[in-house]
């Protein structure tokens, strides 16, 4: 089992709010932001929307230092990569409110933000985590050193 705890690096860009340039009705916020929100406030819930396959071989945040632990609900399905179509249902009974501050997570951004643009309409806090889990690939084609909640230095696990 690997285990990674660190500090926030310093380098994250810490502009709060971004809309993408593909996403531009999508909020978004840093992983920074993202930490700081699921640290002062109790109510904000982390969102991971990949596969099983990716929490298992890519590892999943750790949120234990904050008395929470990350929702994993799949926005796609495999092995088609289809929309989960009970991913509102789903979020639904897993929140207290619409209310709440949702935050979405995914390997590098893009699906956090299709799933925040679905949900939206009904959860008017929702925001996709700039760089996701991993970020981009660096020159040497490796995912969790450039942007990211493990470029960040925040907690993780693999299993």
């Amino acid at each position: 089992m690997h285990h990674q705890t660190a500090s926030i690096s310093s380098g994250i860009d810490d502009n709060s709010f971004r809309r993408t340039a593909m996403n531009d009705s999508v909020p978004y916020v840093t992983v920074k932001t993202a930490w700081e929100w699921l640290s002062a406030n109790p109510n904000a819930v982390l969102i991971d929307v990949r596969c099983e396959p990716e929490w298992r071989y890519a590892g999943v945040p750790v949120l234990d230092s904050l008395r929470k632990r990350p929702l994993l609900l799949s926005w796609l399905l495999r092995p088609y990569a289809n929309p989960n179509p009970d991913f509102r249902g789903q979020l639904i009974m897993s929140v207290l409110s619409s209310r709440q501050t949702l935050l979405f997570l995914s390997r590098t951004g893009r699906r956090s933000a299709a799933a925040v643009r679905h949900v939206l309409p009904d959860f008017p806090n929702s925001y996709s985590i700039r760089g996701g889990f991993e970020g981009p690939r660096d020159d040497s084609g490796h995912r969790g050193r450039l942007d990211g909640w493990k470029a960040a230095g925040l907690p993780w696990r693999q299993d």
